[in-house]
């Protein structure tokens, strides 16, 4: 037992020292990538991570995770935002940081947390399949094999497998109008694509490194500059980008890291990963910091609710909000189950991913304000319906609800008697008649036929149960195996 304290203590102390000699107080990931190579050169501090590995596992998925959810008959091309069904999604892309860019997903060495698995990313990655790599894109290539945009294997935003994942590694808000002129770029140039016609999925997700950094500067990164950096975002793709459904994912609850010190090598490499949460220095911090992204939270809703992105019938952005209460999932102990993260105990694994992807999914086949706020171990993936085939806007969720005569947050979605029920296939039987087009015409399906099948079958449930485009042009002549690329893509494997 003595051995082992010491030898903890000698691991602990190699660690301070190596960061110690280090210049720099306030890390950014090319300090951070500096410092990981430092680790990694030392063998007591690559043993004690081995040894990590092997006790908390590699999150790898171990269980072919079946995709639940049925073919859709064939949907009429939507010409709407609020119509759009996954059939109807040709391109998929993603912006934000390391969580995003697929940082450490699968590593098992000092230098993997160096990698960046894009083709495993939860909003924009697109190897294997849904049963293999749960991910957005692989969900909706059930609908669409064809659709593009989605990254593949390693490397970095410059490398040609990112295709339309330009998130990166490190990335705060401040960094996401770039970003967003990035992709727009892209989207002209990426082979295959239609920039006009082809309807998008975009994903935003940004604010934990704002949030990981915030106690270094609360000024620089306030709500209010959050919010203006997040809008230029917004802004940007609202004006130049033609048919887009903007997933603006709410940032998750940075404090939850303190959760995740298991260990020696999860407190020593949070030392840098996220100062700020991991290691707030009294209660008071940590209460400004979760304070803070309660801020951002209301920022950004209250800049979506205000109508700003909804002047078009082709596109929008909706709010997601699963990650906002979202907490580590519990081994059977109930200590945190790290095999959900990647060994630098921050950002996500395999296992971390598909459950990103799969609260992603949830949450856009949710109506608005029934969406859930967090994500659990077991929850089963919602599917869309031959009736009600489409991803959820405010629009469509407040027209169900006018036609339904319902008020109140609960909606048309919460019917619990028999005469709701029987009120709801009423009003289905002659929705369906109003809507159905002459003979020989393609059917134009209403937003209020497709959701009130929803609402019949959860009714029947409760009834039962009681910058450019020259950086992408480079892509084509780049390498994306090459070292240059596994320096660049640490992900902030702090920074996330």
């Amino acid at each position: 037992m003595k051995v082992g304290i010491v030898k903890r203590a000698v691991v602990l102390c190699l660690v301070v020292d190596l960061m110690l000699a280090d210049d720099s107080v306030h890390l950014k990931w090319p300090q951070t990538t500096k410092q990981l190579m430092k680790f990694a050169a030392n063998s007591t501090l690559q043993q004690a991570f081995q040894d990590h590995v092997k006790k908390y596992g590699t999150g790898k998925l171990s269980l072919y995770h079946q995709f639940p959810c049925a073919p859709l008959a064939n949907q009429a091309p939507a010409t709407s935002v609020h119509r759009l069904s996954p059939v109807n999604v040709g391109v998929v892309a993603a912006l934000g940081d390391s969580l995003t860019a697929g940082t450490g997903v699968k590593a098992l060495t000092i230098i993997g947390l160096l990698r960046e698995w894009r083709g495993l990313s939860w909003s924009g990655g697109g190897d294997l399949t849904a049963e293999e790599a749960p991910t957005l894109p692989n969900f909706i290539k059930k609908y669409n094999p064809n659709v593009k945009g989605f990254s593949v294997k390693t490397g970095s935003y410059e490398s040609r497998n990112a295709h339309l994942n330009v998130a990166d590694p490190g990335a705060v808000a401040s960094d996401m109008p770039g970003q967003a002129k990035l992709l727009v770029e892209c989207l002209k140039t990426e082979p295959g694509v239609d920039f006009e016609n082809d309807w998008k999925v975009i994903t935003l997700f940004i604010g934990g490194n704002d949030l990981c950094d915030y106690c270094e500067d609360q000024e620089k990164f306030s709500a209010t500059n959050y919010l203006r950096d997040v809008q230029a975002a917004l802004d940007t793709l609202h004006d130049s980008v033609p048919r887009a459904f903007v997933n603006l994912v709410q940032v998750l609850t940075v404090p939850m890291v303190e959760e995740l010190n298991k260990g020696l090598i999860c407190y020593a490499l949070h030392l840098y990963a996220c100062k700020c949460g991991a290691f707030p220095k009294d209660d008071a911090a940590r209460q400004e910091m979760i304070a803070a992204g309660v801020a951002y939270r209301k920022a950004v809703e209250d800049l979506v609710l205000s109508g700003r992105y909804d002047d078009r019938e082709d596109f929008t952005v909706v709010l997601q909000p699963f990650l906002t209460e979202t907490r580590p999932p519990r081994d059977p102990n109930n200590e945190p189950d790290l095999s959900y993260f990647a060994p630098d105990c921050f950002h996500f694994s395999e296992k971390g991913q598909a459950a990103a992807a799969e609260g992603l999914w949830n949450n856009m086949i949710e109506p608005e304000g029934q969406k859930r706020t967090s994500w659990t171990p077991g929850e089963q993936i919602i599917c869309p319906t031959d009736a009600t085939p489409f991803f959820f806007t405010r629009q469509n969720t407040d027209e169900l609800n006018s036609k339904m005569g319902f008020q109140g947050s609960k909606g048309a979605f919460f019917a619990q008697d028999k005469e709701d029920s029987q009120a709801l296939n009423g009003a289905l039987s002659a929705q369906n008649k109003q809507d159905s087009p002459p003979k020989g015409q393609g059917a134009n399906i209403s937003p209020s036929v497709v959701v009130l099948g929803c609402l019949i079958a959860i009714a029947s449930v409760a009834l039962a149960l009681g910058i450019s485009l020259k950086v992408r042009k480079s892509r084509q002549q780049r390498n994306p195996e090459n070292v240059g690329i596994l320096l660049h893509s640490m992900g902030s494997a702090v920074y996330t």
